[in-house]
């Protein structure tokens, strides 16, 4: 379904919301016939604002559009729960997104690849990314404000110092993303190529951790200071920890990465946060155990939605920050690492209106380069 368009799949799924429970045989691969009408549906109303589709129908849709991200359940209990939670989550995203509406407010939730989870589910699947403890053994950064102004707006992606968006899959492994991404952009932005490291030899080859079930970014960095970096080309992601470190892919393929020292920004502090944005890329760690998290589609997402205090259970990265053209509205730019079928193709704006939203500057790091200045 590479001609249906992320966009289509959402407008006519929000809207086709049965309220009814139908659970009927799950659909078989074989059966052209219905998977080609579910499409021929798509397309002829690509332009409609609702759609009726019973639930079942809604759920063909879904894993069509996730094709090769998601499994199709093979028992009839667990494809009926999961037809279930589907309708049952998008009786929120739509109910949410009319209520933002009339407040006037810019966030629209939408289907992601965790739509079929439940909330209990969803935040299992955070847990294995679960940070426990406070980080120890990093140097804090000294915060001195800048005698320039900052620049108004900062987005990393457009000076093409950030690599595409990842997917992590279903390991816990965010933190290394988070902190492999920060490093990619520091050298990038010190004179090096730009080139996409890879996350799976940090997950194979880091001693110490059992690396899919979560960890801290500074340890990425730690390790990055005394062994090269192979690319992921060389060692591609595959999302496991179960087949121990390839030493012949880290002979072979290595990059220097160059990291002389890694710092922790002052915590809370979200001006020294703005303020080494405007430098570089830098690795944070947030609550996304939101259901608003979990489906969030686009526009600006507040503080309100999160935990408080703040639950640290995701690593993500800040490559930008600026102020929305309609509502005005401060943000941060944070590069996920679901894919690019969640969020704003893989980002999320995280509001700049009260400090620390969702932890954001509780724990906030970054890589320095050696020759950097």
């Amino acid at each position: 379904m590479k001609w249906l368009t992320r966009n289509t799949f959402i407008t006519v799924l929000l809207v086709a919301i049965s309220f009814e429970t139908v659970l009927a045989k799950p659909f078989e691969e074989t059966d052209l016939s219905v998977k080609e009408s579910l499409e021929q549906k798509l397309l002829q109303n690509h332009y409609l604002d609702y759609l009726v589709l019973n639930s079942v129908d809604g759920y063909e849709l879904f894993l069509l559009q996730f094709e090769g991200v998601k499994i199709r359940p093979a028992r009839q209990q667990e494809y009926n729960q999961r037809v279930k939670n589907l309708q049952d989550n998008l009786r929120f995203i739509h109910l949410e997104n009319r209520a933002a509406e009339k407040r006037g407010e810019s966030l629209r939730l939408g289907i992601t690849a965790h739509a079929d989870l439940s909330q209990d589910e969803y935040r299992q699947l955070l847990m294995k990314s679960q940070i426990n403890n406070s980080p120890k053994d990093y140097q804090q950064a000294l915060y001195i404000p800048a005698k320039d102004p900052l620049p108004i707006s900062v987005d990393w992606r457009k000076e093409g110092k950030v690599t595409a968006v990842k997917n992590q899959d279903h390991c816990g492994s965010c933190w290394i993303f988070s902190a492999v991404e920060a490093i990619e952009s520091a050298r990038a932005i010190n004179g090096h190529p730009l080139v996409s490291l890879s996350e799976q030899q940090l997950v194979d080859c880091m001693e110490g951790h059992i690396n899919c079930l979560g960890g801290w970014p500074i340890s990425v960095f730690n390790y990055s200071m005394y062994n090269n970096l192979c690319s992921e080309f060389c060692y591609p992601y595959t999302g496991t920890e179960v087949g121990g470190c390839v030493t012949s892919n880290v002979v072979n393929c290595e990059v220097k990465a160059g990291i002389s020292h890694f710092y922790q920004l002052p915590a809370k502090n979200d001006q020294a946060l703005k303020s080494q944005v405007a430098k570089q890329p830098v690795s944070v760690v947030i609550d996304a155990s939101s259901k608003r998290f979990q489906f969030y589609l686009l526009g600006v997402y507040k503080d309100k939605h999160c935990n408080h205090p703040a639950e640290q259970n995701h690593a993500v990265l800040v490559a930008g920050y600026g102020t929305t053209d309609e509502f005005k509205e401060n943000y941060w730019l944070v590069k996920n690492s679901w894919g690019e079928l969640w969020g704003e193709q893989g980002y999320i704006k995280m509001s700049r209106e009260t400090p620390n939203t969702c932890g954001i500057s509780q724990y906030a790091f970054y890589p320095g380069i050696e020759g950097a200045h």
